[in-house]
C-alpha cells in the first residue's frame, strides 16, 4: 500500500521532529554546555505545552482539514490535551514515571547494542552532562572517580572483548536520562519509545470511550501497559513480552511499594508463549497496540475486523511501500484502525522510525 501524505502527517511529523533532542548529543560532543531537565514533572509539563505547536500550524492558512473522521478526531484530541493543561489525562500521564521503567544496566550492556546496531554509549561526557546517569552496585546516584571516567572516555569506546572486560569490571551501572526526549534502552538490546511517542499513544487509547480491555505486543517493562492502566481505572491490561528480563524487571517493579502499582499488578497479565492463543482466547479488546514496526504483509485490517469491540482501536506501526519501495523493518507509519458501526476506519498518520520486529510472531 503506497501512503500519501495528508496535511494531519505534515503536522504530526512537525510535532515529533521538534521533540527530537539528539541534538543534544551532537552539542555535547562540541563541548557545549546545556541543561537537562531531571524529572518526570518538568517532563510532563514540556510535552503539554509542545501540543501547542499543533494548534500553531494549524492556524496557518495553508493547513486544510482532512476528509478522514479518524484522523481528524486524533488530530483533535492532541489539541484538546494541548489546549487545557488541567485535563484530567495529565494527572494520570504525570502519575507514571518513566524513570521507574529505565533500569539501570552494566555498562557493558550498551556495547552489546552498539554492536546490534542500536542506542548510544555512555560516555563520560554524557554522564556528566546529564544524558546518562550513573549509579552504584546499590542503586545509588553516583559520581564518577578519576578511574571510571578515564575508562568511560568517548575516545576508549570500542566493540571489543577486551574492552568488554573493562567495563564489567566497573562498580558502577547507568541508565540514559529517562527524561530525555530520546528512547532509552531497556536491556536486551530494547528501547522504549521516546516520550512524545508515549504520549501519542496514550492520547490514542483515550479516543476509545469506557475501555474495559487492552492487548499490546511488546510491554518491555511496562511503561505504556501502567500508563494505560491510569487512564482507564478498572481496566484489564493484556500484552506480550518474549524477553524474560524485561518482564521479571516489570513484575519486580509492580511490587514496589514506593510506586504504589498494586492495583495495576492485579488487572495485568503477561505472556510470553502462546501469546496469540491468548490474543484471540481473551478478545475482542478495546484498544490494541503494537509496540514495534510490523510487517507490511500484516493485515490490520482483517486483525481489526475480528479483535476489536465496537468502538475500539488498534494503533500499530507499519512497514510500507513508498514510491522507491518497500521500507526498511525500522521504518514504519503509524496507522489507526476503529471499528465504527460495524466498519473499519483506518488513517496513516505519523511516519516515524522505530523498533523492527524480530521473529515476528503476532497476528497476520
Amino acid at each position: 500500500m503506497t501512503v500519501a501524505v495528508s496535511d494531519t502527517r505534515f503536522l504530526l511529523a512537525s510535532w515529533i521532529s521538534a521533540m527530537n533532542e539528539e541534538l543534544y548529543i551532537a552539542r555535547i560532543e562540541k563541548g557545549e554546555e546545556i541543561k537537562i531537565r531531571d524529572s518526570h514533572e518538568a517532563l510532563t509539563i514540556e510535552l503539554g505545552s509542545s501540543l501547542l505547536g499543533i494548534e500553531t500550524l494549524m492556524a496557518s492558512a495553508h493547513y486544510e482539514k482532512s476528509n478522514n473522521p479518524l484522523e481528524n478526531d486524533m488530530l483533535a484530541k492532541l489539541r484538546e490535551l494541548g489546549n487545557d493543561q488541567d485535563h484530567p489525562f495529565w494527572d494520570a500521564f504525570g502519575s507514571v514515571d518513566r524513570g521507574w521503567f529505565v533500569p539501570v544496566k552494566s555498562p557493558s550492556s550498551y556495547l552489546v547494542a552498539l554492536s546490534n546496531g542500536r542506542g548510544v554509549p555512555p560516555t563520560t561526557e554524557f554522564i556528566q552532562a546529564g544524558l546518562f546517569q550513573a549509579f552504584d552496585l546499590e542503586s545509588q546516584p553516583h559520581d564518577l572517580t578519576d578511574v571510571e571516567a578515564d575508562i568511560l572516555r568517548s575516545d576508549r569506546w570500542e566493540i571489543s572483548q577486551e574492552y568488554c572486560d573493562e567495563l564489567n569490571a566497573l562498580e558502577i551501572r547507568v541508565r540514559e536520562n529517562p527524561y530525555v526526549m530520546l528512547p532509552a534502552l531497556l536491556g536486551e538490546s530494547q528501547p522504549t519509545p521516546s516520550p512524545a511517542l508515549v504520549l501519542f499513544y496514550a492520547a490514542a487509547s483515550t479516543l476509545v470511550e469506557g475501555v474495559e480491555s487492552s492487548f499490546e505486543f511488546g510491554m518491555g517493562t511496562g511503561y505504556q501497559s501502567t500508563l494505560y492502566s491510569r487512564l482507564h481505572p478498572g481496566a484489564r491490561m493484556m500484552g506480550t513480552e518474549i524477553k524474560e528480563k524485561l518482564r521479571d524487571y516489570m513484575w519486580w517493579l509492580l511490587d514496589q511499594d514506593e510506586v504504589e502499582l498494586e492495583d495495576i499488578k492485579d488487572r495485568t497479565e503477561v505472556f510470553d508463549t502462546d501469546s496469540l492463543f491468548y490474543f484471540r482466547e481473551r478478545g475482542p479488546f478495546d484498544f490494541i497496540s503494537f509496540a514495534f514496526t510490523i510487517p507490511h504483509d500484516v493485515d490490520l485490517q482483517r486483525i481489526a475486523e475480528q479483535s476489536l469491540r465496537e468502538g475500539g482501536l488498534l494503533i500499530a506501526p507499519q512497514q510500507y511501500e513508498a514510491d522507491d519501495g518497500l521500507t526498511e523493518p525500522h521504518h514504519g507509519m503509524f496507522r489507526l484502525l476503529r471499528k465504527s458501526g460495524g466498519v473499519i476506519e483506518q488513517a496513516d498518520v505519523l511516519d516515524c522510525f522505530f523498533t523492527p520486529a524480530v521473529d515476528y510472531q503476532g497476528p497476520y
